[in-house]
């Protein structure tokens, strides 16, 4: 209790004030968030925010305008505070200047993305569109595998079911004894194999003449095959002359590999599903080598849309099941629109679409 007529000034109140409501521990705690605070991936705004949060915590750590000026710059980004120095007239000229060099460094990048794209090769000749890829998904990202020992056991990949057949014919019944007379001496009961009369060069009753094959038949041909190198992105192995990049199918997402390996162009059952595509049967059967045995395709989905940076091309590829990548561009695609594959830069180079062939 304090006498009466004793008037409490504002540095008595506060301190009675913090005392009272706010524990000596979580005083201790905020200081020591304070004391670590990094900007890290938060915009300058965002850092702003939380220092000055923090810093009701640490009066002894920001009670000049120096001291608050040392402690902001300490939990900048050195990218940042290498470009801002440290001569400025006050806390709010520093973090004005340190909002305007994120957003000029913003800009800047965008302007040197753009640039690339834009960009080709000197001369009067015409320039071939080039695209630069954005980075794939996470799931996309070729990660370096640790060595293995050499005798390492192969990956096991599902190989479809395959139809047993039955060799052995069944046994005949004996109302075909009956009814089938034998082909040596023409009496029923037996069959020619077993007759034990001698052996005739001609049979006793001549069989019916085969019908001939109607003429809308097709001669039957060797099946059109193909290859896929790889069924997902995770096992592309690093330096492989592929690239691989998010891009828009039929107005949908969509992962796209650029993989000269492949002899066709090839969609996953589940993205053909996912993004309600139109399948029609091809004329043949498909036999498609794959890193998991041999599969077949006898479905085909004919001109999709395909928004390259900015540029429709058309592609018709086979759906292939047991592809975890979306679009496989192959090397029939690749060939039809001149596609050149640098992987140094990450780019690939195009023809312009041509809609008239």
């Amino acid at each position: 209790m304090q006498p009466a007529g004793h008037r409490v000034l504002w540095t008595e109140f506060s301190e009675a004030f913090k005392a009272h409501h706010i524990p000596s521990s979580v005083m201790k705690i905020k200081l020591r968030e304070f004391l670590a605070l990094k900007q890290g991936s938060k915009t300058v705004r965002e850092y702003v925010q939380v220092f000055n949060h923090l810093s009701r915590y640490a009066p002894n750590h920001v009670d000049t305008d120096e001291k608050k000026k040392e402690c902001f710059l300490e939990g900048m980004t050195p990218k940042l505070r290498s470009r801002l120095g440290r001569r400025f007239e006050s806390f709010n000229e520093l973090v004005d200047d340190a909002i305007a060099m994120e957003e000029d460094l913003r800009l800047h990048h965008l302007e040197k993305r753009k640039s690339k794209v834009t960009a080709g090769p000197s001369g009067g000749a015409p320039q071939r569109p080039k695209m630069t890829y954005p980075a794939p998904p996470p799931r996309a990202q070729f990660v370096p595998r640790p060595s293995q020992p050499q005798y390492a056991p192969r990956p096991q990949y599902y190989r479809p079911p395959q139809l047993q057949w039955n060799t052995r014919a069944p046994a005949p019944s004996q109302a075909q004894f009956a009814q089938n007379p034998c082909y040596n001496c023409g009496r029923p009961g037996h069959f020619a194999r077993y007759c034990p009369q001698p052996r005739r060069i001609a049979p006793a009753q001549p069989l019916a003449p085969r019908p001939a094959a109607p003429a809308t038949q097709k001669k039957k041909g060797a099946a059109p095959s193909g290859r896929v190198n790889f069924m997902e992105i995770s096992e592309v192995p690093a330096g492989a002359p592929v690239m691989a990049g998010t891009f828009s199918v039929n107005g949908h997402p969509a992962v796209i590999l650029f993989d000269s390996g492949a002899s066709h162009s090839f969609v996953s059952a589940l993205c053909a599903y996912r993004i309600n595509l139109e399948c029609e049967y091809t004329e043949d059967d498909y036999f498609i080598q794959s890193p998991g045995g041999r599969l077949s395709a006898h479905t085909m989905a004919r001109n999709l849309l395909l928004d390259l940076d900015g540029t429709t091309y058309l592609a018709s590829p086979l759906v292939l099941h047991h592809q975890g990548i979306d679009l496989i561009l192959g090397v029939d695609w690749m060939n039809q629109h001149g596609a050149v594959i640098d992987t140094s830069t990450r780019t690939v180079s195009l023809n312009a679409p041509d809609y008239t062939r």
